[in-house]
Order: C-alpha cells, then structure tokens, then sequence
C-alpha cells in the first residue's frame, strides 16, 4: 500500500480551526492526523493502518495516548461540532433566502459487525427489524446508536450521535 498523505487536507485543517475546541498544538496535530487518516485509509481503520497512510508517520502509539488519555472530553468536541452544524445550515438558509422552518429528526439505527466480534462494551446481539420476518426475527451482531439530524431549508446535518451501551 502507497503512503498517502503528504500534508494535511485544507478543508479539514479549516473545518477544525473553525470549531471552538481547546487544544494544545500537538493535541490539534493528532487529531487532524487521526481526520486525515480516517478519510484516505481504505484498509481496515486501526491505529497502525491510519499511521502507515502519512509520508512522515507519526508513531502510532502518539494516535493511542491522544484517543485514550487526552484531556479534552468529547462533550466539548461535540458542543462545539453541534454549535458549527447548527450555525452553518441557519447561515445558509438564509443566503439562499431558503425557509428557515428546522426540522428535527431522532432514529435509532444498527451498526454491523463481523460475527466473532467480542469484548467491545457496546457491541451485542439485537433485534433487526429490516432482517425480520413475521415467522422469524432476525439478530445482527452490532451496535445500537440514536442519531439526530436537522433540516433547514434543503440543508441537512447530523447534530448528534450516541452509542446505546
């Protein structure tokens, strides 16, 4: 596999700088890395997967340390992503002169895992409603998780995503 990623992706350096989250600069560079990374890697998305996609690797364990210890807490990045999502659909409802009715949508969806997939908290067997049938249920190995989307306009934007544990 080519390396690909010789600096970072301009739209996600000023995506990120946009977003009002407390950082340390290597703290900011981690998780651009981790951004670019996600984006590119078309392996499977481990941390020595996402560090082989840069030129210059950062060493993978610094990828650990930030998702495990960092001291951000990922209600801040959230707020903050939710505040950006919010601000820019308004924002663009009213440059195209778009109504500025928000619609509000909650679903609860289904993420898939192999089969052998084990020891992950949020991972389990649950009911899939799109598997079932009236004579038989179907079970998907996976994760639950409650998704909520807003609409302004034609605009839409996820403004918030939880695991069910």
């Amino acid at each position: 596999m080519l390396t690909r990623i010789l600096h970072h992706f301009d739209p996600v350096h000023s995506f990120f700088n946009e977003l009002d989250i407390d950082l340390t600069l290597p703290q900011r560079q981690h998780m651009l890395n981790m951004a670019d990374a996600l984006l590119v890697c078309e392996d499977t998305k481990t941390l020595v997967a996402l560090q082989r996609q840069f030129v210059q690797a950062p060493d993978a364990s610094n990828m650990a340390v930030f998702s495990r210890i960092s001291p951000q807490q990922a209600h801040d990045a959230r707020d903050a992503l939710r505040h950006d999502q919010v601000g820019r659909l308004l924002a663009e409802a009213k440059r195209t002169d778009a109504s500025q009715v928000i619609y509000i949508n909650i679903d609860d969806s289904l993420g898939e895992k192999d089969k052998a997939t084990r020891h992950f908290q949020v991972v389990d067997w649950h009911h899939d409603h799109s598997e079932s049938t009236q004579n038989k249920p179907g079970c998907k190995n996976g994760f639950c998780y409650l998704v909520c989307t807003m609409r302004v306009g034609k605009q839409t934007a996820t403004v918030d995503l939880r695991l069910y544990l």
